[in-house]
């Protein structure tokens, strides 16, 4: 069997994509999320937030968080709380706009990192409505602006840059991607020490699939990454110590972040709470089984599509 060059072309769909992100199209693909998120500007605090958004007032007046005020997170979200009342107002309209302008952040990230793994480049333009958008229009009142949600940006940022350390020979480049990388796992464990083992596993998978798929980049280069990626990771945790013991309130937080939930746990811990859990994975189901299944059936194209192209290219040989 002869398998032409056009039909060898066909086959490796999977290559990187030559095309760039069109800024008109680009705003014509982001439109839809920012009126969603328009929409939600005026949303009345619920829960969390209004408590976030009077801790965050507090510390812009000089309040010290652990001492002054209390709560059993850690800092990054009060620090979010801190920078958009700052940068805009503490109210919904300030808040809320804060978060919109990161979501959109997250959007262009999405946009510019994910396009090399489609092979129909159009597509790519429906990620900020599948992510962005299906975001303002699932999201109720409790879950909006919340430490789960925001997460999204660093955890990305924590994986999506490591591909591209294949590409580049500079030593310069080089570096910047890990520093992005390891001060986004950072910022990930600031907003919540729940999602180190996320952090690890992702960056673990992005370095072995990035050996994998680059034979250049091979086992040596990527256990360097790994190991200088969670390098200026510590570096930058450490720092973080040194600040919050600068603060006085090391104590404090040690006591909050490692002590605490061990000792609410065993309070409130326990066969209870799986009824909280059971009603947690039903709304989570019921609220993105859209999107499950759009990517259960991409899943499924993606697998036959390539078992066509290993079909097609052993055929070389028969």
């Amino acid at each position: 069997m002869f398998v032409s060059e056009a039909e060898l072309g066909r086959i490796s769909s999977f290559q990187k994509s030559d095309v760039s992100i069109r800024p008109a199209l680009l705003m014509v693909c982001l439109l839809p999320c920012v009126l969603l998120g328009i929409a939600r500007l005026p949303e009345t605090f619920t829960g969390d937030q209004a408590m976030f958004v009077v801790y965050a007032e507090r510390l812009s007046n000089g309040g010290m968080l652990y001492t002054d005020i209390w709560d059993v997170k850690q800092p990054g979200i009060f620090l979010f709380y801190l920078a958009g009342g700052t940068l805009f107002a503490f109210s919904e309209y300030g808040i809320h706009l804060f978060e919109l302008l990161y979501w959109l952040l997250f959007a262009v990230v999405c946009l510019k990192f994910l396009r090399d793994y489609f092979s129909n480049n159009w597509l790519v333009y429906f990620v900020p409505m599948f992510t962005v958008g299906y975001y303002y229009l699932t999201a109720g009142s409790l879950q909006m602006t919340q430490v789960e949600t925001l997460a999204n940006l660093p955890v990305g940022f924590s994986f999506l840059l490591v591909p591209k350390l294949a590409e580049t020979s500079g030593r310069l480049c080089w570096f910047v991607i890990c520093l992005i990388s390891g001060l986004s796992i950072t910022a990930t464990i600031i907003l919540k020490i729940a999602f180190l083992p996320l952090v690890v596993a992702v960056s673990v998978v992005a370095v072995i699939l990035t050996s994998l798929r680059h034979p250049k980049f091979g086992r040596a280069k990527a256990l360097i990454t790994f190991v200088v990626i969670w390098a200026i990771c510590g570096v930058s945790l450490f720092l973080c110590a040194f600040w919050i013991d600068h603060l006085g309130v090391l104590e404090q937080f040690v006591y909050t972040s490692f002590v605490y939930p061990r000792e609410a746990t065993a309070l409130h811990g326990g066969f209870e709470r799986i009824a909280v859990l059971g009603s947690s994975l039903v709304w989570f189901t019921v609220t993105f089984l859209p999107l499950l299944a759009t990517i259960a059936i991409g899943c499924i194209f993606g697998l036959s599509k390539a078992f066509r192209a290993d079909r097609g290219i052993s055929g070389l040989w028969e």
